[in-house]
């Protein structure tokens, strides 16, 4: 919440001080607009033309109870961030000789517009996310249960739910009579009082004192920056394509631009670092011969997208690295406090330790660690990771419930808790006492005690996983990509306890669309093979019980509209059977092609190569499980 209420002040002392810069009296820049007077914002509409902010028409008014226009908010927004880089927006559909042309580059260079704009009235829902977003007022993780006073909130949608939450937490916006009218127009008159009641809320009268001094915002497009100045406190990096290097001491710097290379040069010192922006480079610099030392005494923040950052000093804070497929290059000479970890398929490599706990809960990671130190815990909720810790790393306890992630540790741990499918622990370190409860786990390096659980978890998680309920989209390519595992249907059949008179085993699974031939004995079922089929329709469904194979017909069945062959019988005294897809009579141009998903008349439907193994392979009273 620091880092959060540095950088609302930081923008609404900009605010603050673009309002106040050139402006004229406000009697004199007012008095020749026939609508302000008797107002009810009549000081709120004065202060927005002697501002420059609103502008009046040709008829002398300012309309102030007309609703704000898209185009309108992005050119107060852009003249108050006093934003003077431009975007390309060739791909937008704005005409060129649009009177907000301008404002729409200036706009789309802060990401304010990346998906075109309506030259038409706003949502005070849009409207308020937009404000949000252009200063930075969303909070990292917003309490969305404020919106639950009012009985409109469901309306607002998903994108702009954490923007209002921020904004009704800080009292910027208010509902009235329980409901935020979300859907309903915001005049102009309006969104100037929300625009003025934020700065004059946010700040006191002591964080105004020199604010104009104190404050630097980028956002010019190209060019090279030097920002050397300690008397500034915050820098907020919202353009693009900008090479800037810093030096010196400041309590706050936020990158939300892109494709922008920072360079820190020596002994350059920030309270804290936050990133948002996409695709840029962040780095220290070369310093008689040495890489330059920057420290961060607070908390850091890396999110956005594909930035690569690395970074030399002192960062005991807080890390964070969000967003995606971000690379992170940290050596600390202090251990971090805090390590986390939600973003998707980042890379990171640490010269360092980490003080408290390292908490994973990102896909895709892979983390190289390098250094001594003794971490309280390290906690992977996370798919698919690659985790390594070089020999001087140790970890009081290490919790691993993300699937297929590979933790090489040279270190050591007293206890690791494995819940993830294929975990695998390599290395060569030494773990004191190591639990698992999930299957398909390796350990190749030194365990004192081990408890093996994971045949009993797996066993009761499989069991409650499997379902005889179709819940797909009735299309083969559902079937193609949803199925259990082939490990769970072995487990599923044999904790089951299922027999057979012969040696093979088939599992007909409504849910997957499934077909599973085992081969072994009760308690040992090892899967074959699998088909993808269609069961029966809706009306005609395949009846749920335990048969077995009963007989096999090479001509199959022939009526006057299909043929349909071989078929192999199940369930005794029924028509029901596993043949065929449905042909014209007596071709091999097929007829109906339709499978993978509930279609036929109650019968198994299935490929023909798949057919033929079953009536070529598998003996008749075979056990014939429909669940």
């Amino acid at each position: 919440m620091k880092t959060y209420k540095a950088i609302i002040s930081l923008l609404l002392a900009i605010l603050l001080t673009a309002l106040t810069v050139g402006a004229t009296p406000a009697s004199a820049a007012a008095d020749g607009f026939v609508d302000i007077a008797g107002h009810w914002a009549e000081a709120t509409l004065q202060k927005s033309v002697s501002d420059g902010l609103l502008e009046g028409y040709g008829d002398g008014t300012v309309r102030p109870n007309n609703p704000i226009t898209a185009p309108q908010l992005i050119t107060i927004i852009t003249r108050v961030l006093n934003v003077t880089g431009r975007a390309n927006i060739s791909h937008l559909d704005i005409p060129e000789d649009a009177w907000y042309y301008e404002a729409a580059q200036k706009a789309a260079s802060l990401g304010l517009i990346p998906n075109g704009l309506a030259d038409g009235p706003m949502t005070r829902q849009d409207a308020f996310a937009l404000m949000a977003r252009a200063f930075l007022l969303t909070m990292d993780a917003p309490a969305l249960s404020v919106l639950d006073a009012f009985y409109d909130n469901e309306l607002i949608r998903e994108e702009n739910r954490g923007a209002l939450a921020s904004l009704v937490y800080e009292g910027l916006v208010q509902g009235n009579a329980g409901a935020l009218n979300v859907n309903g127009e915001l005049s102009r008159a309006e969104f100037m009082a929300v625009l003025y009641r934020t700065a004059e809320s946010q700040l006191s009268p002591t964080d105004m004192t020199g604010m104009t001094i104190d404050t630097a915002r980028l956002n010019a497009r190209g060019g090279g920056v030097l920002v050397n100045d300690s008397s500034l406190k915050y820098i907020v990096v919202s353009g693009s394509g900008q090479v800037i290097n810093i030096s010196g001491n400041y309590e706050t710097l936020t990158i939300s631009g892109s494709n922008n290379v920072i360079t820190f040069s020596d002994s350059a010192q920030l309270g804290s670092l936050k990133l948002t922006g996409s695709n840029n480079s962040i780095v220290c610099g070369e310093s008689d011969d040495s890489v330059a030392s920057l420290t961060v005494s607070d908390a850091i923040e890396f999110g956005g997208v594909r930035n690569v950052i690395d970074l030399n000093g002192s960062f005991p804070g807080e890390v964070t690295i969000s967003g995606t497929e971000n690379q992170v290059f940290l050596t600390s000479s202090e251990p971090l406090s805090l390590l986390n970890v939600p973003g998707h398929a980042p890379y990171l490599s640490l010269d360092g330790s980490v003080k408290g706990a390292i908490t994973i809960t990102g896909n895709f990671l892979t983390l190289n660690q390098k250094g001594e130190g003794s971490t309280e815990s390290l906690i992977i909720d996370a798919d698919s990771g690659i985790y390594s810790f070089s020999e001087g790393a140790s970890f009081a306890q290490i919790s691993i419930s993300g699937q297929k992630s590979t933790l090489t540790l040279d270190g050591s741990a007293a206890l690791v808790t494995v819940t993830g499918y294929k975990t695998a622990l390599k290395g060569a370190g030494t773990i004191d006492r190591l639990i698992l409860n999930a299957s398909g786990c390796t350990a190749e390096l030194a365990v004192t005690n081990l408890e093996d659980n994971s045949a009993q978890y797996d066993r009761d998680r499989v069991l409650n996983l499997v379902s005889n309920v179709y819940s797909g989209n009735f299309t083969l390519a559902w079937a193609e990509a949803h199925d259990y595992e082939a490990y769970e249907k072995e487990i599923w059949v044999n904790a089951k306890g299922y027999s057979s008179r012969t040696e093979y085993l088939i599992w007909v699974n409504l849910a997957m669309q499934r077909v599973n031939i085992f081969q072994g004995g009760e308690g040992n079922w090892k899967l074959i093979r699998s088909c993808i089929i269609g069961s029966g329709a809706m009306g005609s469904k395949t009846p749920v019980g335990v048969y077995y194979t009963t007989y096999k017909l090479a001509s199959g069945w022939t009526t006057a509209t299909y043929t349909c062959r071989p078929v192999v019988g199940f369930k005794l005294g029924s028509g029901y059977a596993f043949h065929s897809r449905l042909y014209y009579p007596n071709s091999n141009r097929l007829t109906d092609a339709s499978i993978g998903f509930p279609v036929s008349h109650g019968c198994i439907r299935m490929y023909d190569e798949d057919i033929n193994f079953i009536y070529n392979s598998i003996p008749l009273n075979t056990t014939v499980v429909v669940y």
